[in-house]
């Protein structure tokens, strides 16, 4: 009988530490941790997890803490520190784990810091808190890390007929790695590499010949395919593929179609940028006029540099388009030709 009773206080217990746990999780409340002195080197520092809030102090002058951190995907971390002291300067570093730095937020007085950073699973990271100015304080900070899977970019570019545009392909990753993104980039394919890879792609981008409606992936001296917006149009041409036959598009936060004439409307194949946008995608982009190889360029890789702080991609388009009238005024004239249907650009953040 004493065992029965036993297991029945055992059961309970467990279904009392289950109903916790999920009313913990139900309303949000973050998980905690707190540093444990002395965390003064990679060796001895103390484990913090995604998502929770982690306090810790400079409490001396010559104080330093050290966390460490394995994220749970690959892709972009954010690493805050906020809750500094009232007018004490704190900085952060972030090293990989064989204790190579990697990058710093060293803003000054009391403001918060933030290091964006791509981070691979399975390796460990460091991350070191100091003041510059020696500061302390028996006040806590908070670290937060979020871990974010963002998923794919793909570049397709084209080299053939005059038109060269590798080099957009190459810098693109300049980016897009350290923004927290994998991926690759395509050289002068035909469409079917392209229409396979959308769906999954989060940024996508094709820097090659267009047409209103039309995107092409092949050159002339192979069987020219391209992606096309409507379904009721065949080209005549083999392995060229229709938007309307793709069933969904809501991981792709933004296509850029950065070809002549992509954000015109044809009257049988359609509008590559609306049709995108009907298939779930956030935001796409296309030309209305003809667009220079050297202007695309340019612009995609400013507008990848302009994404990398943060900023919405209609602020990121602003600032793009501000860099190209500054340096490169003779294309600016291209810029205002730019078509974004009903594109979410104001409320996405690459």
């Amino acid at each position: 009988m004493s065992n029965q009773i036993k297991l029945q206080k055992i059961l309970i217990s467990f279904m009392v530490i289950m109903l916790l746990l999920t009313l913990i999780m139900d309303k949000g409340y973050a998980i905690s941790v707190n540093e444990t002195e002395s965390n003064n080197s990679f060796s001895t520092a103390d484990i913090t997890y995604d998502g929770y809030s982690s306090y810790g102090k400079l409490d001396s002058s010559t104080d330093i803490d050290y966390w460490k951190y394995t994220p749970s995907y690959t892709g972009f971390v954010n690493i805050w520190i906020g809750n500094i002291p009232s007018q004490l300067n704190y900085d952060v570093y972030l090293y990989s784990d064989n204790y190579t730095y990697m990058a710093t937020s060293s803003a000054i007085d009391s403001v918060q810091e933030l290091i964006k950073a791509r981070l691979e699973v399975g390796r460990t990271y460091y991350v070191k808190i100091v003041s510059p100015s020696g500061h302390y304080s028996q006040s806590n900070y908070t670290l937060v890390f979020r871990n974010y899977s963002l998923g794919n970019a793909n570049v397709f570019a084209f080299n053939s007929e005059g038109i060269d545009t590798t080099f957009c392909g190459d810098r693109s990753f300049e980016h897009l790695y350290p923004m927290g993104y994998s991926g690759q980039w395509y050289l002068n394919n035909t469409a079917t590499p392209a229409y396979n890879v959308l769906p999954t792609s989060r940024i996508f981008i094709a820097n090659n010949h267009g047409g209103a409606g039309t995107m092409q992936f092949s050159s002339l001296g192979a069987t020219q395919t391209y992606i096309f917006a409507n379904q009721y149009n065949t080209m005549d041409t083999i392995n060229s593929r229709a938007l309307s036959n793709v069933s969904d598009l809501s991981q792709c936060a933004i296509i850029i179609y950065a070809g002549c004439r992509t954000g015109l409307n044809d009257n049988l194949k359609g509008s590559l940028v609306d049709q995108s946008i009907s298939k779930g995608a956030r935001c796409a982009l296309g030309w209305n006029d003809a667009i220079y190889t050297t202007v695309s360029s340019h612009w995609i890789i400013e507008f990848l540099a302009q994404s990398s702080y943060d900023k919405n991609i209609e602020n990121s388009i602003t600032a793009t388009n501000q860099y190209i009238q500054q340096y490169h005024n003779d294309y600016y004239i291209y810029m205002s030709n730019i078509y974004k249907g009903a594109s979410k650009t104001a409320s996405t953040v690459l």
